[in-house]
């Protein structure tokens, strides 16, 4: 399902959900993409002192180091890596948890559930970007 001409990228997803990373891994790879995986923030935090991403797609609510702590990490340390910020919420914090993510910097933000063609094209607009 990978699209012509697409970049094939480096991808770092991090999520603690082990359906929503199978999943994103999954949609990522079809595309042709080498994808990476961390379980949260903190193990992203160390992956990405180790090697280089040409994208980081996270979840925001995670137990220890969240997603706004993994972006805000990121911006320090890694400048503008592209990052996908992806969130089902928290009862009824899912838009400020994406406005949020978006103030610290994330490139793109996507609520979960999502389809996988819309997924796609937020990782298609980011690495043609």
């Amino acid at each position: 399902m990978g699209t012509r001409g697409a970049i094939m990228a480096r991808i770092l997803v991090c999520e603690d959900d082990p359906v929503y990373r199978e999943l994103t891994g999954g949609l990522l790879a079809t595309r042709g993409h080498t994808v990476f995986f961390a379980c949260n923030g903190a193990e992203a935090i160390e992956k990405l002192k180790d090697a280089a991403y040409d994208m980081v797609v996270t979840d925001l609510v995670m137990p220890g180091v969240d997603g706004l702590e993994l972006i805000k990490s990121i911006r320090e340390n890694q400048g503008a890596v592209p990052v996908l910020a992806m969130s089902g919420g928290l009862g009824d914090l899912k838009d400020p948890l994406l406005m949020a993510a978006s103030v610290m910097g994330a490139s793109r933000v996507i609520e979960k559930p999502f389809r996988g063609r819309e997924f796609g094209a937020q990782i298609d607009a980011l690495l043609n970007a």
